[in-house]
């Protein structure tokens, strides 16, 4: 068939190769070593080579998406840093898709009121600024990979949130209070009141409920239930993700590279849902993140050293013999002293 198209994917891999090494063919797929020199943590070239061939009646294919799926698992199988670099069909340089989904402002205008911003951040609680210390981090991971990688950045995004907005609720505590004047109490009664439970404390509340708190800017576009909605289909797609595997990039590139909109509706597994862009995500959680700083007390402290410091801390369990004797403070511990597996 002339519909067959020859693919060649040019990938970046983070170590050295064996010497010797004269390529391997794993099915249709066969690897080739490139002359390559180290650049950007990257020591070795390979080239990725294979034919896409169609069926009888077949429409469609995204040979390059085929691609980076096996380049991928041979990144977990070799446990190497693994990055496409460019790619050819049927002799043809393909456009790069690694372009910026999320856009930056430039040049950089550091706020007014940044100086209010980190007399109230330093003066945190220990507990509230290492929660808060571990939104940022997310957020910054999830603008660093949000070109090569949209969905583990949509997925931080989420994340950033969660760092704030999860609460501790015993549901245990919760049933009994439910079903104290009932001496017997049916299986269907409990999944109904387990509903009922995470209705009012369930994660996904606890997300929508954070960001309201800290975020009015929807009313420009949204009403409150059409934002509500929108909140919950992003839980939902954090969790078709973690718990279903579903590939966001998809939806991503098109809201953010092709339709330059806030968002889309969409159908997965039968769910109607409202997917937002990268773009508007990341200024959502942008300006949440501030907002609840802006709450924030200043006390006038600074624990951002204490909490540096007790980052670094590890609490290790000693061997037997060791805990039979008394250890001096400043004392060097050996790897021979704590209990460990080789």
């Amino acid at each position: 068939m002339n519909d067959n198209i020859q693919v060649s994917i040019k990938c970046k891999i983070g170590e050295l190769l064996k010497p010797g090494f004269d390529g391997i063919k794993l099915g249709k797929y066969s690897l080739l070593p490139l002359p390559s020199e180290s650049t950007d943590g990257f020591k070795t070239e390979l080239l990725l080579n294979f034919k896409d061939e169609w069926e009888e009646g077949q429409q469609f294919s995204n040979p390059e998406q085929e691609g980076e799926i096996i380049l991928s698992w041979l990144s977990m199988v070799l446990r190497q840093k693994l990055k496409l670099s460019s790619s050819r069909l049927n002799n043809v340089q393909t456009q790069s898709s690694n372009k910026e989904i999320i856009s930056f402002d430039s040049p950089i205008d550091f706020p007014e009121n940044i100086l209010e911003l980190y007399n109230k951040f330093k003066s945190l609680s220990q507990e509230h600024l290492r929660k808060f210390v571990r939104a940022c981090e997310c957020y910054q991971e999830a603008l660093l990979v949000s070109t090569n990688n949209p969905t583990i950045s949509f997925f931080l995004f989420v994340v950033c949130i969660e760092c704030l907005s999860n609460r501790e609720n015993d549901f245990y505590k919760y049933l009994i209070k439910e079903v104290s004047v009932k001496e017997r109490v049916s299986k269907k009664e409990i999944e109904s009141i387990h509903d009922k439970f995470n209705n009012e404390y369930g994660i996904n509340k606890n997300f929508i409920q954070f960001i309201l708190s800290n975020f009015d800017e929807w009313k420009i576009d949204f009403s409150e239930k059409e934002f509500k909605e929108l909140l919950s289909s992003v839980y939902k797609i954090r969790s078709l993700f973690t718990h279903k595997g579903e590939n966001l990039n998809k939806y991503i590139q098109l809201i953010d590279s092709r339709l330059k909109s806030k968002s889309i509706f969409t159908k997965i597994e039968n769910k109607e849902l409202e997917f937002p862009g990268l773009e508007y995500l990341s200024r959502v959680i942008r300006v949440v993140l501030i907002n609840f700083l802006k709450q924030q007390e200043d006390l006038v402290a600074d624990n951002i050293p204490k909490l540096a410091s007790e980052d670094s801390k590890v609490n290790l369990v000693l061997t037997k013999s060791m805990q039979k004797e008394a250890i001096s403070k400043g004392s060097p511990i050996t790897k021979s002293q704590i209990k460990h597996r080789d």
